[in-house]
């Protein structure tokens, strides 16, 4: 799966998007790994507030934001930066298909 991507960063003075190259898991999915912790949501719903997800068939669908954070070890907010994860979030996810 490929989409747009990015990460909610500061340098102290602004909040940004950087450029990331993983899409990390929801938080549900994230739980069931042992050892594992909650990561920060890495799509980025840029194209009127849904992102391009690239399946691995090769169809394209623009996805809309279905949950995200508020508040990042980063000291910005995702949420209001456009940052989040698509649904399912929970189960059987296109994160993490069984």
């Amino acid at each position: 799966m490929f989409a747009d991507g990015g990460l909610a960063a500061s340098d102290g003075a602004r909040a940004f998007i950087a450029e990331y190259a993983f899409l990390e898991p929801p938080p549900a999915l994230s739980r069931r790994i042992p050892g594992a912790f909650e990561l920060e949501p890495s799509l980025h719903f840029r194209h009127q507030s849904q992102t391009l997800t690239v399946f691995v068939d090769g169809h394209v669908r623009p996805l809309r934001r279905a949950l995200s954070i508020r508040n990042s070890i980063y000291g910005v907010n995702p949420e209001a930066m456009g940052m989040g994860w698509f649904a399912p979030v929970e189960g059987d996810t296109y994160y993490d298909p069984e």
